[in-house]
């Protein structure tokens, strides 16, 4: 990330025509992020001001954001100085990535009085101050991070405001090209090192377009000097604010200028002003972040609950083998009753012949505080229990597996989902089948996502379904029933539906749903995967089933290899 302060240089610039707006509405949504509701006759906005590691920010942000029902006292404080006070200036200390907001506030007894809020943006220890002008010092009122006597600055209220210790570079805005110029050439360092070393406020990006464009060479006055007039040039006309994505279409970094290091191998998007590409940059990238955190933690849960699973299975299917095994229990029921006459009061077993068995010897094990005829009873009623429990062992059994899958398919889709409406979809659709307990304050349903879509080489529509909720509706709602219905076999997969309008599918056109059908399934990197396909007629749902499983016949089976290639060929954005 490349908020460096040149770029805090160009936000305070493209501030300043809120000088002169009143504070409207001041709302603290996070512990470190703080946001200022400005209005005048010319400008207004909300002033986000997060000092959150790793998405430390200050811009005018058009995202809304969900408040806690309580304000922090931070909040709270912040309320009572800045409430309708005005922002009367806006400046930065050197080209460190530090930030001034004056405001005139007027006071309980109607005096006015000068309140700074300073943005401190240095990595983990980045802070928010708030403070009063008194004389030519700031004294605190309060701030996000307080430090002690232990630390090398005191941030307490009441402590007078000491600015973090200068790195002693320089102010390239404040030298002629020249004088900065003759400073790297003598620093005899590589062009990269030279200009950080040197300057302040310069990002890695930034250092390594200077070496790019000088060609690592710094033992060069006048080709130093013309990159040092150019970077000057361009900050000092405002830049141009620029976002840098990766091959996936991911935002990586941005800048006040379009970089040529990177050659043909990045994408670029230059905006109108630094503000709205902050503001899409960090939404962005708060987004994935937040999406990260729920699909890990879906993941976790929904990996617990599989593990779960199968540990019952296990135990069941012992249980299941165990009493298939029942068999003796009868005969030995019987055997006591055939030789009752023979076993004596308390005895704790009993020798006879098993009559079943070729008349073999065999000892059956008793229970001294029972009868013969209260032994026998006792082996009667567990040869019928166990006889229950195979019924109904195996109905559980079946709806452990029937389970398993599920959840296993709900693992693959998790797997393989690219946006935050996908994941809110399986966490909405793991909420309803009781997986997750419904949060009391829980948001409305997530958007209703639309399938993937895809177009054969034939020219035959193919939808392919996103998670097992959009599965049934695809396949059990919105598919005709001649269209033709495609599963990788035996595992967890999408639902892939050929609109076949009444006409006959080509072979080429099967093959290729079905490459898309093990592309799209939990064996996307294997090969010669089994696909099962057959009408959309002979797909059926089981009463009671869980979403996304269907059951199916007179079904035919193609090998395919998984290709994302021919997917990204295909389908249709």
């Amino acid at each position: 990330m490349a908020f460096d302060g040149t770029i805090l240089h160009l936000v305070a610039q493209s501030l300043r025509p809120y000088i002169g707006a009143r504070v409207q509405k001041i709302y603290q949504p996070m512990k470190d992020t703080v946001i200022i509701s400005l209005k005048s006759k010319d400008a207004s906005g909300r002033l986000i001001i997060s000092a959150s590691a790793g998405l430390q920010r200050i811009h005018i942000t058009q995202s809304s954001v969900e408040n806690p029902a309580s304000p922090p006292m931070f909040c709270m404080l912040l309320r009572k100085h800045l409430s309708s006070a005005m922002l009367t200036d806006i400046y930065q200390l050197g080209m460190d990535r530090v930030i001034f907001l004056k405001f005139d506030s007027v006071t309980e007894m109607g005096d006015h009085a000068d309140i700074i809020v300073v943005f401190e943006m240095l990595g983990r220890q980045s802070n928010i101050l708030l403070c009063r002008a008194e004389e030519d010092k700031l004294k605190i009122l309060d701030c996000l991070r307080r430090t002690d006597a232990a630390s090398k600055r005191v941030l307490l209220p009441g402590v007078f405001y000491e600015p973090p210790e200068s790195s002693g570079r320089i102010n390239i805005l404040q030298l002629s090209a020249e004088d900065a110029a003759e400073k790297i050439v003598s620093s005899a360092r590589p062009a990269e090192s030279a200009l950080r070393d040197v300057a302040d406020g310069f990002s890695p990006i930034v250092a390594r377009e200077f070496a790019f464009r000088c060609k690592d060479n710094t033992t060069s006055f006048i080709p130093v000097k013309a990159e040092i007039e150019r970077l000057k040039s361009c900050i000092e006309s405002g830049g141009q604010p620029v976002m840098l994505y990766d091959e996936n279409d991911i935002p990586f970094d941005f800048t006040f200028f379009i970089p040529k290091q990177y050659g043909n191998s990045v994408k670029y998007k230059a905006f109108d002003s630094y503000n709205s590409l902050l503001d899409e940059y960090f939404t962005e990238r708060d987004v994935k972040q937040k999406q990260r955190e729920l699909s890990s933690k879906l993941i976790k849960h929904v990996t617990n609950l599989v593990q779960r699973a199968e540990r019952k299975l296990h135990a069941r299917e012992a249980d299941f083998i165990k009493s298939k095994k029942r068999e003796h229990l009868r005969i030995y029921g019987e055997l006591i009753c055939a030789g009752m006459h023979n076993i004596s009061p308390g005895a704790s077993f009993f020798d006879t012949e098993d009559y079943y068995n070729d008349m073999r010897p065999i000892r059956v094990p008793l229970d001294p505080a029972l009868s013969a005829a209260g032994n026998a009873q006792k082996y009667f009623k567990e040869y019928k229990k166990a006889a229950s429990a195979e019924k109904m062992l195996s109905t559980l059994i079946e709806q452990n597996k029937d389970e398993c899958r599920y959840l296993n398919s709900v693992l693959y889709s998790l797997s393989r989902s690219e946006s935050a409406n996908e994941i809110d979809s399986i966490y909405a659709e793991l909420v309803e089948e009781g997986y997750i307990k419904r949060k009391s304050n829980s948001k409305s349903k997530p958007q209703a996502l639309k399938p993937l879509l895809f177009t054969s080489s034939d020219g035959f529509k193919i939808t392919v379904g996103r998670n097992n909720r959009q599965n049934d509706v695809l396949t059990l709602k919105t598919a005709d029933k001649n269209d033709i219905w495609l599963h990788v076999k035996d595992a967890p997969g999408s639902h892939v539906i050929i609109e076949t309008g009444g006409a006959d599918v080509p072979d080429g056109t099967i093959m290729e749903a079905a490459v898309i059908a093990c592309t799209y399934s939990s064996a996307a990197m294997s090969a010669n995967v089994p696909v099962d396909y057959t009408q959309v007629r002979n797909v059926k749902k089981p009463a009671g089933a869980k979403p996304g499983m269907v059951i199916y016949k007179t079904n035919r089976t193609v090998y395919a290899t998984p290709s994302k290639d021919l997917c990204n060929r295909l389908q249709v954005k």
